[in-house]
């Protein structure tokens, strides 16, 4: 549903990230001001998407001039977390297969959450803005559950 949070949760994860994931080694994982550019940028985004000049998620152009880059942005930055995701398990067949099931599910959730937000805002007369709020916290808890982050409590 977003393109920037999911790399700023794999940023967040960076200290309880396992050994073996290779994305640890990425040079913007491993610089601290790379993890908090990605972290702002995902930050950003929940912002951003508020914004009138966003064009829609399901846009298939690219477009400079306008905040994001539509569909073909979100795809590629899925991509990207996914990969990452898929070298925890080591070997390139899981970072391809972390790859195109983080491309899959970016179809779904950015085609299935248009329709959604749409329509709800059509059928409830509900602001299109708690709408999208209401999108960012499933948005925040499908990362926490695919991301987790390990707290200072978790370490004991």
């Amino acid at each position: 549903m977003r393109s920037w949070p999911p790399l700023a949760a794999l940023a967040l994860n960076y200290d309880s990230a396992p050994a073996q994931a290779a994305w640890r080694r990425w040079p913007v994982f491993r610089s601290p001001l790379g993890r908090t550019l990605l972290i702002a940028m995902g930050a950003t985004e929940f912002v951003t998407d508020k914004l009138p000049g966003t064009q829609p998620r399901i846009a298939l152009t690219v477009q400079p001039s306008r905040i994001d880059s539509g569909l073909v942005g979100r795809l590629a930055f899925a991509g990207i977390a996914g990969a990452a995701i898929g070298s925890e398990h080591g070997g390139r067949n899981s970072i391809v297969a972390g790859a195109a099931l983080a491309v899959a599910g970016a179809i779904l959730t950015n085609y299935a959450g248009y329709f959604a937000r749409t329509a709800g805002v059509e059928a409830t007369g509900v602001p299109n803005m708690a709408v999208s709020l209401a999108e960012d916290a499933a948005t925040v808890a499908l990362l926490a559950a695919a991301v987790p982050v390990e707290t200072m409590a978790d370490r004991g």
